[in-house]
């Protein structure tokens, strides 16, 4: 724990403000600090906040939650009977909360299996903070590119309010059927929501098929509102079949 203790030159009071590991503030989370001063009962104390808002948690000991980035004073203030006395005012930078992170099929990045890129079909998005408690991120839009060999052999996007982060079928029957060993995976432009004012977007992750078997398969595949067409890898020279939307007519 860092202790930042300020000194008044009123009536040579200190007041002492503990902040929980770290120097700077951050969005969306709760940061623990405790605040005291030496001959003021914690109970005249008065905390509050210029971004966010100020929770006493019991006496000495409150929460600040700041709204945005960019900077917050905590002001601390003492009661008394002729109102409320400024004992000390300081200013902290506030930064987005935490490390972002994506996983799918287990893996954060790196080499994944074919068997674990489909036995986990489902993308999820992390915060971390220290150890405070981050607030679940809604993801709203992500992309599926899958290149081979540095050349890209599929893109889809998935989007849409009540996103399920879930692969959607599409996707689901390409990994099933197309990829080999040393594909690709990479999930780009993903954006989530929390408890921020705008969405955030997530550093893109990249996965790389391992234990594929043979391929790429060429049986057919049925899907409503899809058409499939032979087409030649424009790396391998192999052809197989591609799923094309159908352009209603």
């Amino acid at each position: 724990m860092l202790l930042f203790v300020l000194s008044l030159t009123a009536r040579s009071q200190l007041v002492a403000i503990e902040l929980y590991r770290t120097s700077v503030l951050f969005t969306c989370v709760n940061n623990p600090l405790t605040i005291v001063a030496s001959e003021v009962d914690c109970s005249k104390l008065f905390v509050s906040t210029d971004n966010g808002k100020v929770e006493k948690k019991s006496d000495c000991l409150y929460e600040i939650r700041p709204f945005h980035e960019g900077k917050a004073t905590i002001i601390v203030k003492q009661k008394s009977a002729k109102g409320f006395r400024t004992l000390r005012q300081e200013t902290y930078a506030v930064k987005p909360y935490g490390l972002q992170s994506l996983q799918f099929g287990g893996s954060f990045g790196g080499n994944i299996s074919k068997v674990m890129l489909r036995s986990e079909s489902r993308l999820s998005a992390y915060w971390s903070c220290h150890d405070m408690q981050i607030p679940r991120v809604h993801l709203l839009r992500y992309t599926i590119v899958v290149q081979r060999k540095g050349v890209e052999i599929f893109r889809h996007t998935i989007s849409g309010p009540g996103l399920d982060p879930s692969i959607d079928s599409l996707t689901d029957d390409f990994f099933s059927n197309e990829v080999i060993d040393s594909d690709k995976v990479i999930f780009t432009d993903v954006w989530g929501k929390t408890c921020e004012p705008e969405p955030r977007i997530f550093k893109p992750m990249e996965l790389t098929i391992t234990d594929a078997g043979p391929g790429p398969f060429k049986r057919p595949v049925y899907l409503p509102g899809y058409d499939t067409m032979e087409v030649t890898d424009p790396v391998t020279g192999d052809t197989y079949l591609r799923l094309y939307r159908r352009i209603a007519e």
